[in-house]
């Protein structure tokens, strides 16, 4: 479902915005969540470019891009899968007799 900021009349086979008091506001809206996607957009380029410091860092580094936004709402997927760990195998009692016997591999 798609946002409607406004009116308009068809004349001629063109259409004229009607500008109301309601489609200003949206208009403000919308610009200000643009402003605001933008910003996350500059955080996150130089969290990746400067290779995934903290938040935090980056607010001492570019105290001017977290003006209008806040650490706590940026959220990075790569920082989330690097701190995941994985289960350890468990170990087997099978041992290879001669070199290149047993193979491992991940498939």
């Amino acid at each position: 479902m798609g946002r409607t900021f406004g009116s308009a009349t068809m004349q001629d086979g063109l259409y004229y915005f009607v500008d109301n008091l309601s489609s200003n506001n949206s208009v403000l809206d919308l610009a200000c969540s643009v402003s605001s996607l933008l910003v996350r957009t500059q955080v996150m380029m130089w969290h990746f470019r400067l290779g995934h410091p903290s938040f935090s860092y980056l607010k001492h580094l570019f105290p001017f891009l977290f003006e209008k936004t806040s650490s706590k709402d940026l959220h990075c997927d790569i920082c989330c899968f690097s701190k995941s760990t994985s289960n350890s195998h468990v170990s087997k009692l099978c041992r290879a007799s001669k070199p290149f016997y047993l193979v491992h591999s991940d498939v």
